[in-house]
């Protein structure tokens, strides 16, 4: 029996090639980044919120717009584990909204549940502290101590006490109800309940699946999460620059296999990334010596020096950095932890707060990843000089018109919004070694270099272009402002010394081992020179063509089976990879192609790829 799938053809179903592994991991990779496409915004509001109330008044009328402008920003991070819950449902599921909404109520039913095992049999008191008890299942939580361990291991989530499992708990939550759609979507129940068939199935199985799901979590997590806590622990005591080094080489190495998402998620928002519990004492370190913070004489817990109602802890790079970025700057008073005088009005910065954290007696309060400090360092100005290079290697004439063309935009973008793929994928095909040899280690380097010199700058959304001149003016230069000593400056520095090296490297390689960049040879990034040597002289500047050429250059409309696109790329199931004209889809526009698997091709086309999707399904009458 043959069946038409989706609009891509008739195709046997026995002929549709089971998806491998590396698919998979692949797709979840791209379902990462909708989520994750929404925080450049979110920082950004967030930063500007901050900057305005930092410098009003409480309740004066600036200090009610930088907090409207804030909460929007701060609200999304606050939510991101939902959000993830429903970009994997959707992702999964062919943007079945549907399955997005089956999502949110899983998800939400995810929480409430671990939230009404909670038992409080003693509220926690600063008076009396070992007066503590909490009981979750057959775990306890008694004392002080268990007072420290409760707040590692649960948090607060739009009202619910539930368990800290962040993001992660929203990728499963997202994948599972993927699962259940596509197998349930079309079912058929008896009559007497027929209203539940097909669709409406999806939100009643989404439910009960939830609730188990939540009981195995409330079963297992207390035992998982402590160990997910001790290893962001173990690793932030690593030498100063280790982490930062291993985690952007990691980075740059996954970049080709669109896998390097994969491991910012886990340093972003999970304790891997580190951990704030405001819940400790408020230590910091200022001029030499660990002091008290306070808002007032006394000595508080850092919740009520951010002015929260309750404690609630933050985990991963990416949740502290935006906490922080709001309140960064904060005046506070200093009471000395021995002797001495207590210092008024003093701003709290970065590095009173990181180095503070060192202090035993206050415990671990703020434990920070230490992996993404200076990530803006390649992007601002060294990646930049590696298009200046190919600029300056290319032959004058039109050889040099070319390459102007295409390099100097690519340096543009690279330098103001940290898009590097472009400049990165241009070598990454004509010089691997380049790439993995060079480029990846003097992207840890500069990052370690960035640690050991104390470069606080929180971690912006570092995904999705910002850590260009952007990222660097809402995480670095607006707390500076603020009096949270970003040192943002240091970026330019480091940055301005890998810029001649990258260009001299860069400059050398070209001419010693006379690669193609654009200007040099047949490869001719973003023209369609490449095609029209071909013979395809009919070619047209009209997009709804060049959509239609895309296709034929795929192999036909036959020969897809599933179009989908993450920021920078159009990522496509096919039946075979064989059909695809690899040089054609680079004459129309692709920075390069990649065949992870004999059923995927991976056509890297820059910021146009989900516009490109979108035409695609439109040619081939999806919408």
């Amino acid at each position: 029996m043959r069946q038409n799938l989706v609009g891509f053809g008739e195709i046997e179903p026995n002929s549709i090639p089971k998806s491998s592994v590396k698919d998979k991991m692949s797709q979840l990779s791209r379902g990462l980044m909708l989520p994750i496409a929404t925080l450049p915004i979110a920082g950004i509001v967030l930063g500007i919120g901050g900057a305005i109330t930092a410098h009003t008044s409480a309740n004066s009328a600036g200090y009610i717009i930088g907090q409207i402008i804030a909460t929007p920003g701060s609200l999304i991070f606050t939510i991101l584990p939902l959000i993830f819950a429903i970009a994997l449902a959707i992702n999964f599921t062919k943007n079945a909204g549907v399955a997005g909404l089956s999502a949110a109520i899983g998800y939400l039913t995810f929480v409430a549940i671990q939230a009404a095992l909670v038992i409080t049999n003693t509220a926690y008191s600063a008076d009396n502290p070992a007066s503590f008890s909490v009981s979750f299942l057959w775990y306890k939580y008694n004392g002080e101590t268990g007072y420290e361990q409760f707040n590692g291991l649960f948090a607060n989530f739009l009202g619910f006490k539930t368990l800290l499992t962040s993001v992660f708990g929203g990728i499963i939550i997202g994948l599972i109800v993927a699962k259940l759609y596509n197998k349930y979507k079309d079912i058929k129940l008896p009559t007497i309940i027929g209203f539940f068939s097909g669709v409406r199935f999806i939100p009643v199985v989404t439910i009960g699946a939830s609730l188990i799901i939540s009981l195995l979590f409330a079963m297992v997590w207390p035992i998982i999460g402590l160990g997910i806590f001790k290893a962001g622990v173990g690793l932030s005591s690593a030498p100063a620059g280790i982490n930062s080094f291993f985690y952007w080489f990691a980075n740059r190495a996954l970049l080709p296999f669109g896998l390097h998402h994969m491991i910012s998620t886990l340093v972003y928002f999970t304790p891997v990334g580190g951990t704030l519990d405001l819940s400790k004492t408020a230590v910091v370190w200022y001029e030499g010596s660990y002091w008290y913070a306070s808002t007032n004489t006394v000595q508080q817990p850092w919740f009520e020096i951010f002015g929260l109602q309750e404690s609630t802890q933050y985990t991963g790079e990416m949740n502290i950095g935006s906490f922080l970025l709001k309140h960064i700057g904060l005046q506070i008073n200093l009471i000395p932890v021995g002797t001495g005088e207590t210092i008024n009005n003093v701003h709290l910065t970065y590095d009173m707060m990181f180095k503070g954290s060192r202090f035993d007696a206050g415990g671990y309060a703020y434990n920070p990843g230490q992996y993404c400090n200076g990530a803006d360092t390649i992007m601002l100005l060294a990646l930049p000089a590696a298009a200046m290079a190919m600029l300056y290697r290319a032959p004058k004439g039109e050889g040099r018109k070319v390459a102007l063309s295409v390099t100097v935009s690519a340096a543009c973008i690279s330098s103001l919004t940290g898009i590097t793929e472009p400049i990165e994928f241009t070598f990454l095909f004509l010089a691997p070694w380049l790439f993995w040899g060079f480029h990846a280690f003097c992207t840890g380097l500069a990052c370690m270099i960035a640690t050991i010199f104390t470069l606080y700058t929180p971690v912006g959304p570092h995904v999705v272009g910002t850590d260009g001149l952007i990222d660097l003016v809402f995480w670095g230069i607006i707390p500076q402002i603020n009096g949270g000593g970003s040192n943002w400056y240091m970026v330019v520095v480091i940055s301005a010394i890998f810029a001649p090296i990258y260009f001299i490297v860069f400059s050398w390689a070209i001419k010693r081992f006379n690669l193609a960049t654009p200007g040099r040879g047949t490869t001719k990034l973003f023209t369609k020179s490449d095609y029209l040597t071909k013979g395809k002289t009919t070619l047209k500047p009209s997009d709804d063509k060049r959509v239609s050429d895309i296709v034929d250059a795929l192999g036909g409309k036959e020969n897809l089976i599933n179009v989908d696109a993450c920021f920078t790329r159009l990522r496509l199931q096919i039946k075979n990879d064989k059909l695809v004209n690899d040089q054609a889809l680079k004459s129309l526009g692709a920075v390069g192609v990649l065949h992870p698997t004999p059923n995927s091709v991976q056509v890297i086309l820059g910021t146009e790829a989900d516009v490109v999707k979108n035409k695609i399904i439109q040619l081939l009458g999806l919408e």
